[in-house]
């Protein structure tokens, strides 16, 4: 089936809400010679959101802050040495919302300019040097990425509204390759072999994303009463196949369809919340998560998108049959204390290391705390704060 109806583009920023963290040491571009020393480096703003990407032992944190003008800055913390030292550097007038690594230094975002730019639309920033500087590729000015995925230096993806778009050079320009009806995500595994999802389906390619065929569709007995508006599709040789699909249910409530692909690229719904007459087994994933983290074939975890007080997060070893709470707030060594109003972002990098941010927003500045996992999420050590 070959989807080729084109749309109209539209600026859409998308919050990527997940983030991670390390040591004790911040530097400003050099290297500190006391690494147990209390960061002093101040935040530029109000910080409203954070992201993360890891490659190998390197963590990149960005934290989007917002100065009294409405101007926006990032924030970059780089560490390559798993956190136990820090680089700190500031990207004045814009955010990220995303990123991506490929190695220690090739890197690509995407960015949104301040109000007051004449570029305020999303578009695409790249880094040759770990994320010390970034700069525009070409062209970007004329799309408005909402999702971007790079195979290696040269080779990457981006989705702009329904279309699809490739390059070979690196970002500096960009080919059509298809438009799909309510394009929501995708992920591939090379430059031939790649999985789309839409509000409904899920669809999958072996040509580079010119021609789909659907592997899956949303069971018209869970459509009914339900309005689909948001999906999203993971698969890799690392994690195997998983996908989640959002709805809104009945009295606003968020219901969710979480997915797994066998082998042989058959999805099966594992789990959900909120849905009539469920034709899955097992445990529902609680109505609080949003995100999903695999880690896996087997595993996977759930994060919670806008946690009230503490954030809960979720683990499944069964392919999403089942889920466990693994963040006891009673337990000393348990998440840190966190007060109404305050951003927790969590990412994991593996079934035992995770990530976590912590910004309290009630001190001036946004005090920050970076914590990390090494068992699950079972107990979290803070390793930097400023």
């Amino acid at each position: 089936m070959i989807i080729n109806k084109i749309h109209i583009l539209t600026s859409i920023c998308l919050m990527s809400l997940l983030l991670s963290g390390c040591n004790n040491t911040v530097k400003k571009n050099q290297q500190s010679n006391n690494p147990t020393q209390t960061p002093q480096v101040e935040l530029s703003g109000n910080i409203t959101d954070a992201e993360f990407a890891f490659m190998g032992e390197n963590v990149w944190i960005s934290l989007n802050s917002t100065n009294q003008d409405y101007s926006p800055n990032t924030e970059i913390l780089h560490s390559s040495n798993n956190g136990q030292t820090w680089l700190d550097t500031i990207e004045k007038n814009l955010c990220i919302s995303s990123m991506q690594f490929v190695d220690s230094e090739h890197g690509w975002a995407i960015g949104n300019a301040g109000p007051l730019s004449p570029d305020k639309a999303n578009y695409i920033l790249s880094t040759k040097d770990g994320g010390k500087s970034w700069s525009k590729t070409d062209q970007t000015s004329k799309f408005s990425p909402n999702q971007i995925q790079f195979l290696n230096e040269q080779e990457g993806f981006i989705r702009v509204n329904n279309m699809l778009l490739y390059t070979v050079d690196g970002g500096q320009s960009w080919k059509q390759k298809c438009s799909i009806d309510n394009f929501m995500s995708f992920n591939f595994k090379d430059n031939k072999e790649g999985w789309a999802s839409n509000l409904n389906s899920i669809l999958h390619t072996t040509d580079g994303g010119q021609t789909w065929v659907k592997e899956w569709s949303v069971p018209e007995q869970i459509k009914k009463g339900l309005e689909l508006i948001d999906s999203k599709i993971m698969v890799n040789p690392d994690i195997g196949g998983w996908a989640i699909f959002f709805s809104e249910g009945t009295m606003a409530q968020t219901s969710k369809i979480i997915l797994h692909m066998d082998k042989s690229n058959n999805w099966t719904i594992e789990s959900g919340y909120n849905m009539a007459q469920p034709p899955f087994s097992g445990n529902p994933a609680p109505n609080e998560t949003g995100n999903l983290d695999p880690v896996s074939d087997t595993s996977a975890f759930l994060l919670a998108i806008q946690p009230t007080l503490y954030p809960v997060v979720l683990k499944t070893n069964d392919q999403g049959k089942t889920w466990s709470k693994i963040i006891d707030p009673s337990k000393p060594e348990g998440f840190p204390k966190m007060t109404v109003g305050d951003i927790a972002r969590i990412d994991f990098v593996n079934d035992q290391l995770g990530w976590g941010i912590i910004i309290n927003r009630s001190e001036p500045g946004n005090k920050l705390k970076i914590i990390k996992t090494e068992n699950s999420g079972a107990v979290w050590k803070a390793v930097m704060q400023k």
